[in-house]
């Protein structure tokens, strides 16, 4: 992980804590006896923080019921030793308190806090998940997962590192080559696929909105690239990369298992994302690759996403269920 995203990690957590911090005194403040404010604050950090925030690296704004459905449906089961149902019908009351008091703060939207508060209403399915989870539990026990992510991402870069060519042309792209250049080479090294498997297929389900004859829709301005949109934009690439990692870790895929050449691409993009970040920190990308840069950010995407669908098959996971 680059300097930037983990000190964006940990601006994230201090941030959500204090959150946590707050939700807390407003229990007590509401009559909660210590123990039982305590606990609310104990399940809402594991939705929360080591759930949401650790996986997803996003702020409680982003909070959505899909999400309560992985965290208790699945991640839960995953990660939690010994789960049982009283302690999941907890998780779900404290949660329900804690997306009333995100809604009354402003923090959450009203169509995200009600979808939530469906949601924590929907008990049976969460009871089917964990009756489901203690069948499978008696018929083979769970591989152990790595203990630390860290682990897991340096083992991958371990087991797929870039011979001395690789290395000495990775350097070449990035120190002595326009942003041009690097994405002409990219095209050049790898050519996008039109995937038909492991795809969500939305043509059916989407409405097609009718436009109103009397209100045309006007015609939106270009914005000018800035080398702040460009740094947003390498993050935001940057991070789904992460997210995809430890997504992988969930499913204690072991880097020994990874198809290599799938896994040399997502490091060497990675890379190229790494120091284009830190480039723009240093304020060393000319204003006239701006708009290149965001093309050349663009395709690394549509690579990354092409290595994941390589290693979500290889693995047999289903990548519809990442949700980056």
């Amino acid at each position: 992980m680059s300097e930037t995203l983990y000190c964006f990690e940990i601006e994230l957590i201090e941030d959500l804590e204090n959150l946590l911090d707050d939700f807390f005194q407003d229990m007590i403040s509401d009559g909660l006896k210590l123990p039982t404010a305590e606990r609310h604050a104990a399940n809402a950090d594991l939705f929360l923080i080591q759930y949401h925030a650790i996986y997803y690296l996003e702020d409680a704004s982003s909070l959505r019921a899909e999400k309560l459905y992985d965290f208790l449906g699945l991640w839960y089961f995953q990660k939690v030793t010994n789960p049982n149902s009283m302690e999941i019908q907890s998780i779900l009351t404290s949660l329900k308190r804690l997306f009333d008091y995100l809604f009354q703060k402003g923090i959450l939207r009203e169509k995200d806090w009600k979808e939530l508060k469906k949601a924590c209403l929907d008990k049976e399915y969460f009871m089917n998940r964990y009756h489901e989870f203690e069948a499978k539990e008696a018929a083979a026990q769970r591989k152990e997962s790595l203990e630390d992510w860290e682990d897991w991402i340096a083992e991958v870069a371990d087991r797929y590192v870039l011979d001395e060519d690789q290395e000495r042309y990775l350097d070449s792209l990035i120190n002595r080559m326009s942003l041009y250049e690097i994405l002409e080479i990219l095209k050049n090294l790898y050519c996008a696929k039109n995937r038909t498997d492991n795809v969500i297929r939305l043509e059916n389900v989407l409405k097609k909105k009718k436009e109103a004859a009397h209100s045309p829709r006007r015609p939106k301005k270009k914005r000018t690239p800035t080398a702040e949109s460009l740094l947003d934009h390498a993050m935001a690439i940057h991070r789904a990369n992460l997210v995809f990692i430890r997504w992988l870790d969930r499913f204690n895929c072991s880097p020994t298992d990874l198809p290599p050449e799938p896994c040399s691409t997502c490091v060497l993009c990675d890379s190229l994302l790494s120091n284009l970040i830190a480039k723009l920190e240093n304020a060393e990308i000319d204003q006239n690759e701006f708009e290149c840069g965001h093309d050349m950010i663009d395709f690394i995407d549509r690579i990354l996403w092409d290595a994941r669908h390589d290693i979500a098959a290889n693995m047999g996971l289903d990548l519809r269920l990442l949700a980056i």
